[in-house]
């Protein structure tokens, strides 16, 4: 079962993603405020306030991992197969598309990406040197790692380093593949997920992760509930997420609308949930908002929730090659040329991200289903 609301907004936050990145890369102030190199006013005015949420990656990232728990969530409440082969089959859907996007970067990458190392000195920020692939490196031992799945282990991938994020995807997805399974009381779902939360928090074991999937999957087992919100309460659940989704990427500055709540959200220990505590309310507010709903199933958003994961996985790589030669070339001397060539580089991305989806990730989802459907080999008995 899909919720097309929710495929919308997958879509939205990928973009936001690559907005992000391009940030990052070619205009750090924007995304970084006050250390992000050559001073700017415009751009550190962005980066602290609110507007900030249109390219916060970091927080685009957390959305997807509560609707990751909604929508395992959904997919396994009256599943009756083996909790093996519904693990095994997530790991499918996630590792077919993700050794595709490592292939395409070594192919991409093959003569390392010499313009984006160039665009670090330009724009003064050392981003775009942490992205790019060290050169002593053997480049195909790293893709073969990788294509071992050794992101998995280390969180980390050297050749598309947004990989980090399908550990977190992985462990999430399995976590609630478990209770879902083996549980099929909604009460005593809600306890083991109210549980686990307590223990991530109690062993640090990156709660402000895995608490977007235990809520996520929360938020599943409340949907009759969630479903009869007013009209007024999801107006303001949802604008409170994106307000809290615009928290700067550093310490808001004193002069950040952030400042204040930010001080004494942190002086209670709880700095480091606030995207997490954003990204929940965001999803709640998409849930019970119908206006929101109707722009996230209009035919643009579909069509970017559609490729979404393609985008994810594909734009880095490109970032660093394309964007970096069409701005190391044309796009250096204005905001203006910058902004022209990037809308260049995203209709490339979603091209390239089209066909990525027609010809890996959609097969990836088939084939994760057919894993999804097998039964357990029962022993034979004499």
């Amino acid at each position: 079962m899909r919720v097309s609301r929710l495929d919308g907004l997958r879509g939205v936050a990928a973009l936001a993603v690559v907005f992000s990145h391009l940030a990052a890369g070619f205009r750090p102030r924007l995304y970084f405020g006050a250390q992000g190199g050559v001073l700017d006013a415009w751009q550190t005015w962005f980066a602290t306030s609110p507007l900030f949420v249109l390219i916060n990656g970091s927080f685009a990232v957390y959305i997807f991992f509560v609707l990751s728990g909604y929508v395992i969530a959904i997919s396994v409440d009256r599943f009756t197969g083996s909790v093996a082969y519904a693990s095994l089959a997530r790991f499918v859907r996630l590792s077919i598309p993700c050794a595709a996007s490592i292939l395409l970067a070594a192919v991409v990458l093959s003569q390392g990406a010499p313009n984006f190392e160039r665009t670090a000195a330009i724009v003064n920020h050392g981003w775009p040197l942490a992205m790019t692939p060290p050169k002593d490196g053997n480049l195909w031992n790293a893709a073969l790692k990788d294509l071992l799945g050794y992101y998995y282990i280390s969180s980390a991938s050297v050749l598309n380093p947004v990989l980090w994020s399908m550990q977190k995807e992985l462990v999430g997805s399995i976590g609630i593949i478990v209770v879902f399974r083996t549980i099929q009381s909604d009460v005593l779902r809600l306890i083991s997920l109210v549980i686990i939360s307590i223990l991530t928090i109690k062993y640090n074991f990156e709660p402000y992760y895995y608490l977007c999937f235990t809520f996520g999957a929360s938020m599943f087992i409340f949907r009759n509930l969630i479903a009869k919100a007013p009209s007024y309460a999801s107006w303001a659940i949802l604008a409170a997420g994106v307000f809290l989704g615009g928290k700067p990427f550093f310490p808001p500055p004193i002069e950040s609308v952030y400042s204040i709540p930010y001080a004494f959200i942190a002086g209670i220990g709880g700095a480091m949930y606030i995207w997490t505590a954003g990204s929940i309310l965001v999803v709640l507010g998409v849930l019970t908002c119908a206006p929101a709903a109707r722009v996230l199933e209009s035919p643009i958003c579909q069509f970017l929730g559609r490729v979404s994961f393609g985008v994810y996985l594909i734009h880095l790589p490109l970032l660093m090659t394309l964007m970096a030669t069409l701005f190391i070339n044309f796009g250096q001397d204005s905001d203006l040329a910058f902004a022209g060539l990037s809308a260049i580089f995203i209709v490339a991305v979603y091209a390239l991200a089209y066909a990525f989806a027609v010809y890996v990730d959609e097969p990836a989802t088939r084939i994760a289903r057919w894993v999804k459907g097998r039964r357990p080999l029962r022993t034979a008995t004499a």
